[in-house]
């Protein structure tokens, strides 16, 4: 938080022509999906209320200082590129190669949204030519996965890896969200962006590039 408001101070001080916050689904808390940029907020992590929190920097910042400001709340972000990343993905990819257990907190029915990095940065790019003074958009497929129908995704890419995939299920995590999907209406809307990339396309081409790493 501290460090995004110093961003934020010198972007307003150097008259930066615009500012863009990678924010997170996490800012709606127990909200129920699908989630739009009008849900209303409610963190129930100290990760969410940290992004809430800057989101509101930034959108002060705006009106009184007329910095403009750019609000992108990225869904689960995955895919090549990744292997420094602690996401489920990664995680899950990573343990697998290497033979380890994939442990999953709760009974797997947790659901999040998964974005392809390339459909992630695509959105960054254009978010660069947004006009408002203040905006914020939800970065997202629209499209809910449970984590254990993640791992059974996972678990038929495999099979061409002749890897087998462990799981074992655990106490669920504090503070976890149970169900995380949002529309991604509003930013395709303004500015003509869209997710191209399927989870099942985006999986393999991630493993593939994985499995090719020494």
């Amino acid at each position: 938080v501290v460090g995004a408001f110093n961003y934020l101070n010198a972007a307003r001080i150097k008259k930066v022509k615009r500012f863009i916050f990678a924010s997170s689904g996490a800012v709606f808390g127990k909200a129920k999906p699908p989630l739009t940029e009008k849900t209303i907020k409610g963190a129930i992590s100290p990760y969410g209320s940290s992004k809430l929190t800057i989101e509101s920097f930034c959108e002060t910042f705006s009106g009184m200082f007329k910095l403009k400001t750019t609000v992108l709340r990225f869904s689960n972000c995955y895919g090549i590129y990744s292997d420094n990343k602690s996401s489920v993905i990664s995680k899950f990819i990573k343990n697998i190669n290497k033979g380890y257990v994939n442990y999953v907190n709760g009974n797997g029915m947790q659901t999040r949204d998964f974005i392809y990095v390339d459909d992630l940065v695509d959105a960054i790019y254009k978010s660069f030519s947004d006009k408002s003074d203040f905006s914020d958009y939800n970065v997202s497929t629209g499209k809910e996965t449970s984590i254990k129908n993640l791992l059974k995704m996972l678990k038929d890419i495999y099979k061409n890896y002749d890897k087998k995939v462990y799981i074992k299920y655990q106490k669920e995590r504090l503070g976890d969200m149970k169900k995380n999907y949002a529309k991604p209406n509003k930013i395709i809307k303004s500015l003509n962006w869209n997710p191209r990339i399927s989870l099942s396309d985006g999986l393999k081409t991630t493993v593939d590039w994985y499995s090719q790493r020494k």
